[in-house]
């Protein structure tokens, strides 16, 4: 009797240390897939930085296109009455500045 109940001791406690050792690695994998999402949540806030950044350089290049095409279609008014046409149709365009310039060309 003595004996059997020692085993049930022993099988016991090797329950407990294989419950604890799935415990275990069950948050070690959970923690690791966290890691893994911070990683791709970092990832994913460097490229819409990046995207923001990337937008705003597009938007200030479409300005300066804008300027610089009203400014010579201005400079080429006083000589040709195409241009001018055209110069008109750009001024009316350019009311809308969600239009991009480049659509224009």
């Amino acid at each position: 009797m003595k004996r059997i109940s020692e085993w049930v001791v022993v099988l016991m406690a090797l329950l407990f240390v294989a419950y604890t050792t799935v415990l275990f690695n069950s948050a070690r994998s959970a923690l690791h897939q966290v890691e893994t999402n911070s990683g791709r949540l970092q990832l994913l806030n460097e490229l819409q930085l990046n995207l923001d950044t990337l937008r705003d350089d597009i938007t200030q290049i479409n300005s300066n296109a804008s300027e610089i095409l009203t400014s010579k279609l201005a400079q080429q008014c006083k000589s040709d009455t195409q241009i001018c046409a055209l110069n008109n149709k750009w001024l009316l365009l350019r009311k809308n500045p969600s239009t991009p310039a480049i659509q224009f060309l």
